[in-house]
């Protein structure tokens, strides 16, 4: 397996407000979208601002081809937040 990785780095990644939240890459810091009606269902949630940075690792293969995988997801507040906030 060691043989079939020729290079790989780690990149440090930022989500800026207005992206929308994606599970993938990112953490909800209070997991507000999982209690608000209508949010969570797949409706878009737009990021107001990160908490902490991302960490992406990203090998090239000897087959050419690159893998990419989030090593630690960035934490974000979502827009839900404030709705919360509200309640």
């Amino acid at each position: 397996m060691i043989g079939e990785v020729v290079s790989g780095n780690f990149k440090v990644f930022i989500v800026r407000p207005g992206d929308t939240f994606h599970g993938g890459t990112m953490e909800d810091i209070d997991n507000s979208t999982a209690d608000v009606p209508g949010m969570s269902g797949g409706t878009p949630q737009t990021v107001l601002c990160v908490s902490e940075l991302g960490l992406t690792k990203r090998i090239q293969l000897g087959t050419g081809e690159r893998e990419t995988t989030t090593v630690i997801r960035a934490k974000v507040v979502p827009e839900s937040f404030l709705l919360d906030a509200e309640n």
